[in-house]
């Protein structure tokens, strides 16, 4: 399919899609997979879930069961690429190291330790043993999520057990004309199920009310650089991970 047809296509089919939005989030040369992001998009999947989902298809697609994009939904194909990656790491004979500085606890709450998490190396180490894509090794989901000025927290029990609700991961939105004030909330248990926010308010409001005082107050990453509070070392670390090669 020529890539004017592609682009047709999305403009035919997908006409609340924006197309150039499409183009963005495709890695590929002649943009051939515009029309599966389309209709992803289209069925309310997040362009943070698609692009590097998409990247990841890519480098990893001899490996999985279907060949054809066309043939998974988004996130049944996320889903897939987090077995691979699972497949990878307990493979893997040398124990991985992470970047354990850039997670911060600010308390204690309801039975768990509440964490700001930074960067992925963070959310890899503090959310093991979880389904959440943030923690897989050598993609862009952390990038892509925090890249607008949302920011993650994660809750971890106080005495882990084998619950889906053992660890919680809280995607935040701030408002950055009004001084990063909280805006809204995804909570996600081990999982990676999406609980719903009334469900959430109610059975974790101690936490969600902990986020909604502390999130004004969390500094990226980038708002360390900007100010000059990172070491030398610290910059050795983000640039391991890749969160400031491409942007400072």
């Amino acid at each position: 399919m020529k890539d004017q047809n592609r682009e047709e296509q999305v403009k035919s089919k997908y006409p609340n899609v924006d197309l150039n939005t499409c183009k963005n989030l495709d890695p590929s040369v002649n943009k051939k997979f515009i029309v599966w992001i389309a209709r992803e998009l289209e069925a309310g999947n997040l362009p943070q879930d698609i692009g590097p989902t998409v990247e990841l298809f890519v480098s990893q697609h001899e490996r999985l069961k279907k060949k054809d994009i066309y043939e998974y939904t988004a996130k049944e194909l996320e889903d897939e690429l987090k077995d691979i990656g699972s497949s990878n790491r307990a493979n893997r004979k040398k124990k991985t190291i992470y970047n354990t500085k850039f997670s911060e606890m600010i308390g204690n709450h309801q039975g768990y330790k509440l964490y700001r998490i930074l960067t992925r190396s963070a959310a890899q180490e503090k959310g093991k043993n979880t389904r959440w894509c943030i923690t897989m090794e050598n993609t862009n989901y952390f990038l892509s999520y925090t890249s607008d000025g949302s920011v993650f927290y994660m809750a971890i029990k106080l005495k882990e057990d084998s619950e889906d609700n053992n660890k919680l991961a809280f995607l935040v939105r701030r408002n950055e004309e009004k001084q990063n004030e909280y805006v809204s909330c995804e909570c996600y248990n081990v999982k990676d199920v999406n609980l719903k926010t009334a469900y959430v308010n109610s059975t974790y409001k101690e936490l969600v009310n902990a986020i909604k005082e502390d999130a004004p107050k969390f500094k990226t990453i980038y708002d360390m650089m900007d100010n000059n509070e990172l070491s030398l070392e610290d910059y050795g670390k983000l640039f391991e991970e890749e969160i400031i090669s491409n942007s400072y």
